[in-house]
């Protein structure tokens, strides 16, 4: 499968939200949006072995290493870079909006329903 490329309309823009400068409106977008939703985050947290995921987040005693990426599709390009960096823990993917997320449970990747 090919890599996904970003179309001229989809160039990330720099963006500062809550004291945090984000390399996209995006991911500003989705930081905001886990505020609202009371789900502890951290931009950039660390880097692993050919990724830095975009967040970790903290949903009660289970943490998750987040990428956001401006797709409606499954990136499995994306998907196979995360899961050969080996964070450890649940590994999420975050796309235009709450039904563009899939999650990797240890069988396989799934789609996961968000709510705005």
């Amino acid at each position: 499968m090919a890599p996904h490329r970003l179309n001229p309309e989809q160039t990330p823009a720099i963006t500062e939200y809550g004291g945090v400068t984000f390399r996209s409106q995006l991911e500003a977008r989705w930081a905001a949006y886990f505020d609202r939703h009371g789900i502890a985050w951290e931009y950039e947290p660390k880097r692993f072995d050919g990724w830095t995921p975009d967040f970790r987040l903290v949903l009660g005693d289970v943490e998750s290493c987040v990428e956001v990426k401006p797709v409606s599709e499954f990136p499995m390009d994306v998907a196979q870079r995360m899961l050969n960096a080996d964070c450890g823990g649940d590994v999420l993917i975050l796309g235009q909006g709450p039904r563009h997320a899939w999650r990797y449970d240890g069988d396989g990747w799934s789609a996961v329903a968000l709510t705005m």
